[in-house]
């Protein structure tokens, strides 16, 4: 008899680098979406909204102190007040737009946007601005000249440092970007849709990869990661990494309408 094998949750993550939050992105079924607040101090969860369209995890952003989300979105048809494609800015964890911007037939390419600080933001690329959020001023220059569009921006603020392909093949690495996790291990990323993360240790060269990983950072003293709809914590010594253990299984979630409270 043929069974099925039920398809993992995709997940995101996006840190605030000035508070202990962050915001994850779920993706599953297909064309179901949603945003979960997360308490870095506690390590519990707060369901935001659900979303059914696309939101592209490269073009989306998190104010350093974790509470305002932009995210790029598509939904529906081109007859639509947004065209069918949309940058918002919204108060994280929740979707619900306080900034709107739509794209109108540019329904592809690096849109999205992102925080210069907890006041200031910056938007890649719109047709019309459809709502504008209070208290906040949008900048007119982005804070990054090179490689500086979609989710480059994230890895940049979040301390990331790039890997050109010429060094790239001289150290036999990944091409993308690199972050030191300790004094023996640096983590390394691929850049693009399907990435790939690896640990290499800094005296011997020796590499560890992680193919089933979708994301990976440093949370502090531990190394946190997502694989297969689940979200993992790990201390990293000399050896690697060491006390593995799981935060949260995000597979069981089915869709649910919610109301953002403001």
């Amino acid at each position: 008899m043929h069974t099925d094998k039920p398809v993992p949750a995709r997940l995101h993550v996006l840190l605030a680098s000035e508070a202990p939050t962050a915001l994850i992105i779920r993706r599953g079924p297909s064309t179901h979406y949603c945003t979960i607040g997360w308490d870095r101090r506690t390590d519990e969860f707060t369901l935001g909204q659900w979303f059914k369209g696309r939101i592209d995890r490269h073009c989306c952003n998190l104010s350093p102190d974790g509470k305002h989300f932009i995210y790029l979105a598509r939904k529906g048809g081109p007859n639509s007040e947004t065209g069918g494609a949309w940058t918002a800015l919204s108060k994280a964890p929740y979707l619900k737009a306080i900034g709107l911007w739509a794209l109108g037939k540019s329904t592809y390419g690096c849109f999205g946007g992102h925080f210069i600080d907890n006041n200031r933001y910056w938007i890649q690329g719109y047709e019309k601005e459809l709502r504008s959020p209070d208290n906040l001023v949008r900048a007119d220059q982005h804070p990054y000249s090179d490689h500086a569009v979609c989710h480059c921006s994230e890895l940049y603020s979040g301390g990331w440092k790039w890997i050109d392909e010429k060094d790239a093949k001289r150290l036999n690495a990944l091409y993308g970007f690199q972050k030191r996790v300790s004094i023996d291990w640096i983590l390394r990323k691929s850049s693009g849709d399907f990435t790939d993360y690896e640990l290499v240790d800094t005296f011997t060269g020796k590499i560890q990869r992680f193919p089933d990983w979708e994301w990976a950072d440093m949370d502090g003293e531990r190394l946190v990661w997502c694989e297969k709809g689940k979200l993992w914590a790990a201390g990293v010594d000399e050896t690697g990494l060491i006390n593995s253990k799981v935060l949260y299984d995000f597979n069981p979630m089915v869709f649910e309408p919610r109301v953002a409270p403001y």
